[in-house]
């Protein structure tokens, strides 16, 4: 099995991209790549693609995730973790309770638009935030739509509050952590953080190796030989497909009973699809 995904667990004080290049010469890999990035503070669930395996990075990246966090009020840094400076600073006691918080971090179970952090790696004109914050450049940035579905195990005690929170892909959790700080009337910076799921996988699958056929429980389609070789050239085939529903948007394309690689599908008409083939897709010898 040459193209897999390993289910790893990130210990904090390392990046994600020197964590992953250990695994490569541990593992003698050729190719290695990661579907989202930890920040070096944040440790936990990591899925790490080996060889081919990387050529599905778009697709495990959508995925939905579940944090562990911790923050603290009374303060915040300009990465809006404990990595960065204290940029801004309350002098007075803090007066919340539980309730006020609880009732403060769930109306944030929602979609919105939240606004990212300084010190990220989204792009801007072609340069890194990040780049431009360390630069003391700051930008007024556009919100990106988010969604949390869930916000639980809400605790508060000593200016610190933990919860576990249910996240969209592209969701900032530093930048969650600052906007509940601003909106109890303080600051807020993370002090933990814990990636504890990653769609269907957890903590518990840690170290398993799983193949590129069984990661996705997509519906299977047997091909002959010359539909095999038109979506294997990058034609876009019309096809009837039943047992198929408007949910379903790839199909794993099996040719002589041997798995060969994934296709997109759209719907035409009725039972009517077009097909073409992702990014990875076999060629036979």
């Amino acid at each position: 099995m040459n193209d897999f995904i390993l289910i790893l667990n990130k210990p904090k004080d390392i990046t994600s991209f020197s964590y992953i290049q250990k695994v490569r010469k541990e593992m003698n890999i050729k190719k290695i790549g990661h579907a989202g990035t930890l920040d070096p503070m944040a440790e936990g669930l990591m899925i790490v693609m080996a060889n081919d395996a990387t050529k599905f990075s778009d697709y495990l990246m959508k995925h939905s995730k579940t944090y562990y966090v911790e923050m603290e009020l009374g303060y915040e840094t300009n990465t809006l973790d404990l990595e960065g400076e204290v940029t801004n600073k309350i002098n007075h006691e803090i007066n919340i309770c539980l309730d006020d918080v609880k009732d403060i971090v769930k109306k944030y179970i929602c979609k919105f638009k939240q606004i990212p952090p300084m010190f990220s790696a989204i792009k801007k004109n072609g340069v890194k935030l990040y780049d431009l914050a360390r630069k003391g450049i700051e930008l007024e940035l556009e919100g990106r739509e988010v969604e949390i579905t869930n916000i639980y195990d809400i605790a508060f005690s000593d200016n610190i509050i933990s919860f576990r929170a249910d996240v969209s892909s592209g969701t900032y959790i530093r930048a969650l952590v600052r906007d509940i700080g601003r909106d109890l009337n303080t600051y807020g910076t993370m002090t933990k953080l814990i990636r504890e799921k990653i769609n269907n996988f957890s903590l518990n699958d840690v170290n398993k190796k799983i193949s590129i056929e069984d990661i996705f429980d997509y519906k299977k389609l047997e091909v002959d030989n010359n539909l095999y070789k038109q979506l294997y050239n990058g034609m876009t085939k019309i096809i009837e497909l039943k047992n198929i529903s408007d949910n379903d948007k790839y199909l794993k394309i099996y040719f002589n009973n041997v798995f060969v690689g994934i296709v997109e599908i759209n719907k035409k008409m009725g039972y009517t699809y077009y097909i073409k083939r992702s990014k990875y897709f076999k060629e036979l010898k």
